[in-house]
């Protein structure tokens, strides 16, 4: 195969660990594929980016060179109308200020394709353009931000796309959620653009296939294959691989109080049911935000038997825990993705559509369906879970069947991005 240059974008630069773990794993097969390729990283923390990931190059993110994200409120605008006039107000201005600047941008590449420099953008931001417009392929390394309730996210990613075959580069879309995307305006868009796109893969066989099918597209344009971090490689970091369970949950998408209260006491009482079974518990953090509700869930249970591990950047270091596991159980989906890679069994404890669609379609691509539940389900069936995964015989015929479907969704991987790069 012949030296391309690919120019990536995606969900990562935030330290989230999930996040990381895609772009390693696009990183990596890029390499595997083609040794000699040049690869480009936009990030929007690009200190943070190179001191984890190995990349040829790294520059300053679209939404913080150009949309200065940190600074204006140009990317937190949401689809959602605010129940105050002046946010309402506030956030419909931001909008038209996001299109308006997106103009001013393709305006400008216009003339740049055409040799005139009309100068009307940053030099970081001119820096990008020419980096993408000699670029190969645009590949979105994988997540869940083309979606409406992401609206910044989902208006970023058109931006990219218009620009990108403007100057004649290849889309390629590799490990998305799709969807939801319902406004009239939103979805004419996406139908035009993603039809755009030489190849899309999926991280989820429901939701997201009916988002694209509801917008005319076929289902040939897409293949359903796998999230990009299922495939991370691990550190070792212990021998006993039966002395523990891994253990996350968060608070995000809490409404208010009472219910991170709930949530908080739900998890007590699963985390004491499985020190009772005479199991360790690690508490595992993806992200910052992570280590505040894991620590008031170990100041509330308080056994010798349950550990709160460090924090850390280091991906294979993360996956490796979750491999030598002998349960996770989570609230959050990558925590399910590194597990599965690895065949350690998963419990997900959904909280909000949201995560019902996200959990739920990652356990669905190995036929895992019923290991996700609703955390305020009757706690039996949350503890009749845990018994089933804890016996060894259903164990053991669930991690043969999980070690088939890893190998059908390696090879359609393979074969996905062969073809995408060819």
């Amino acid at each position: 195969m012949s030296k391309k240059k690919i120019f990536v974008i995606g969900g990562y630069g935030y330290r989230n660990v999930g996040d990381e773990g895609q772009l390693s794993g696009n990183l990596a097969s890029f390499y595997q594929l083609m040794k000699e390729d040049e690869v480009v990283v936009a990030t929007p923390n690009v200190s943070f980016s190179k001191s984890i990931h190995d990349a040829s190059k790294f520059v300053e993110a679209l939404r913080s060179c150009f949309f200065n994200q940190h600074e204006t409120r140009r990317f937190q605008i949401t689809h959602r109308n605010k129940k105050s006039i002046l946010k309402f107000l506030g956030n419909e201005f931001y909008k038209i200020r996001f299109v308006l600047d997106s103009l001013i941008l393709l305006i400008d590449c216009f003339f740049l394709k055409h040799r005139v420099p009309l100068r009307l953008v940053n030099r970081k931001t001119r820096s990008l353009i020419k980096e993408l417009s000699s670029s190969d392929i645009l590949f979105f390394s994988g997540g869940g931000y083309l979606t409406e309730p992401t609206l910044s996210r989902l208006w970023d990613g058109f931006l990219h796309i218009m620009i990108a075959r403007l100057f004649g580069v290849k889309v390629v879309m590799s490990g998305q959620t799709i969807g939801p995307i319902n406004g009239f305006v939103n979805k004419k868009l996406a139908m035009w653009l993603f039809s755009k796109c030489c190849a899309i893969s999926l991280r989820d066989g429901q939701k997201s296939v009916e988002c694209l099918l509801s917008m005319g597209l076929s289902s040939d344009s897409f293949d359903i294959v796998c999230d990009d971090a299922t495939f991370c490689s691990a550190e070792e970091v212990m021998n006993d691989s039966s002395s523990y369970i891994a253990y996350q949950f968060h608070y995000w998408g809490a409404t208010d109080n009472n219910i991170s209260r709930a949530i908080l006491d739900r998890n007590v009482e699963i985390v004491n049911y499985v020190i009772s079974k005479g199991v360790n518990v690690k508490l595992i953090s993806m992200t910052p935000s992570d280590e505040l509700p894991l620590s008031q869930l170990y100041e509330k249970v308080k056994d010798k038997n349950l550990e709160l591990t460090d924090f850390k950047y280091d991906i294979g270091y993360v996956v490796g825990i979750f491999k030598n596991a002998k349960l996770t159980i989570t609230m959050k989906h990558h925590p399910i993705v590194f597990s599965l890679g690895q065949l350690t069994p998963v419990i997900s404890l959904n909280y909000s559509d949201y995560y019902h669609h996200k959990n739920g379609g990652a356990l669905g691509l190995f036929g895992l369906e019923e290991f996700g539940v609703d955390i305020f389900s009757d706690k039996k069936l949350i503890f009749n879970l845990i018994d089933r995964l804890f016996d060894n015989a259903e164990r053991n015929v669930l991690i043969g069947k999980l070690s088939l479907e890893l190998s059908n969704k390696s090879d359609k991987r393979q074969e996905f991005l062969s073809r995408s790069f060819s």
